[in-house]
């Protein structure tokens, strides 16, 4: 394996598409998603930098995930294409929108260069719902989560007013 990533140039279609609205504000979304500290807590272990063409490698467990930052804009977009070692590359996408009540409305896209590999839906159904709120949670007394599905949809309700989680599985065209 090379060190490059995206060799090649794919069409990407829409895998996985998951929405959640969170309390805290877009600044501390944003932090979360990008410091490395941060990231370990609910995600992978790793270096990373929101800045355009950086390239960072995060650590799951004996494999590595390497990435490169393909677009950053402070607490409104992130995207960035990876690949793990024995995978197709894809691309994260993550857009924050503020809320009236001084939340953030979280919009997650992970698209697939080859296939729609659905394995990776409980994951990322799994950082939205459970992983990135309790991070961002942390010292604000809200622990009061519960979980249930409905088909491909996912709900989170929480104690905490105006918090709804959505996780919706997309469906590729192949």
């Amino acid at each position: 394996m090379t060190d490059e990533i995206g060799a090649t140039e794919h069409t990407m279609e829409p895998a996985l598409s998951f929405d959640a609205e969170y309390p805290q504000s877009p600044d501390r979304v944003w932090k979360a998603l990008t410091d490395p500290k941060a990231l370990a807590r609910w995600f992978l272990p790793g270096d990373f930098e929101p800045r355009m063409g950086f390239r960072f490698q995060f650590e799951m467990g004996r494999r590595r995930v390497r990435g490169e930052v393909i677009d950053a804009e402070r607490e409104r977009r992130l995207s960035y294409k990876w690949r793990a070692e024995d995978e197709p590359e894809s691309v994260v996408t993550w857009t924050l929108e503020p809320t009236e009540v001084g939340g953030t409305r979280v919009h997650l896209e992970h698209t697939e260069a080859v296939g729609a590999a659905m394995s990776a839906a409980w994951s990322w159904g799994h950082v939205v719902t459970r992983a990135l709120p309790q991070v961002l949670a942390a010292g604000e007394g809200r622990r009061g989560m519960r979980l249930s599905s409905h088909r491909n949809r996912v709900v989170l309700a929480t104690s905490a007013p105006r918090v709804t989680f959505l996780a919706t599985k997309g469906r590729s065209n192949r």
